[in-house]
């Protein structure tokens, strides 16, 4: 596919970039066939991968000055081979990845317990089976993207994650991108009180900006859940 092409020519591109592994590293890859590099992204780095972001799932979907934001917060390349675990169950809220090269699998049981699996499987429906025992290929997200979408549907379901093919993945630390999200939403959340509050509040778009974000940070929000909820009662002070 040309947009995966793309994607691994630009992703081996960044990875030549980067300081080679030390002689330790080489043999802990030589015995595990696993090696992670960290990275903290540079800018010229983040802009190598903005023409990108647009094939990437769940990231696809951002506004487009979310996503340099997002790009920023990458910490590394994982590449793993055949059979070596991503994620383990017991981790909670794993980092995100995007996986760009071979395929991995998602799964109530280990590798070392397929046979497992392979009896579940023969007692069940494919929707069982298509939601606890599923393979996904470049290019796809997954980990806790339910920081980058907020929505609760996509929260990470605690599963083993392992490499069914030598495989390739970038990694987002997902705490950061969780912050990094709230910012954006309570700048945002911001920016449509002050416009609301100028189009409401007669004569506060006159005032000098200073001043007038002073006179804004004294609103709050108060939500009234019921009807018929008394918004001022008779006698008090609003």
């Amino acid at each position: 596919l040309p947009i995966m092409e793309s994607v691994c020519d630009r992703l081996d591109e960044i990875k030549n970039q980067l300081q080679p592994p030390n002689k330790q590293d080489e043999e802990f890859a030589s015995t595990a066939f696993r090696r992670k590099i960290e990275v903290r992204m540079s800018e010229e780095e983040v802009n190598l991968f903005k023409p990108l972001v647009k094939d990437i799932p769940v990231l696809c979907d951002l506004p487009f000055s979310y996503r340099t934001d997002i790009l920023k917060h990458i910490t590394g390349f994982l590449e793993v081979a055949k059979g070596e675990q991503i994620i383990g169950m017991d981790e909670t809220a794993p980092d995100i990845f995007v996986l760009f090269e071979g395929k991995v699998k998602f799964s109530k049981y280990s590798m070392n317990d397929y046979d497992k699996e392979i009896a579940e499987r023969k007692i069940s429906d494919l929707f069982y089976i298509k939601e606890n025992f599923k393979e996904i290929s470049p290019v796809h997200t997954f980990g806790s993207i339910d920081a980058i979408t907020s929505a609760s549907g996509d929260k990470w379901r605690q599963c083993f994650v392992y490499a069914l093919e030598d495989s390739c993945l970038l990694i987002l630390n997902a705490s950061e991108v969780r912050n990094k999200m709230h910012q954006i939403q309570v700048q945002n959340e911001n920016i449509e009180t002050n416009e609301f509050l100028c189009q409401n509040v007669k004569g506060l778009d006159n005032i000098i900006a200073s001043n007038r974000n002073k006179i804004i940070h004294c609103f709050a929000k108060k939500e009234y859940p019921l009807p018929k909820m008394y918004i001022i009662k008779e006698g008090e002070i609003p």
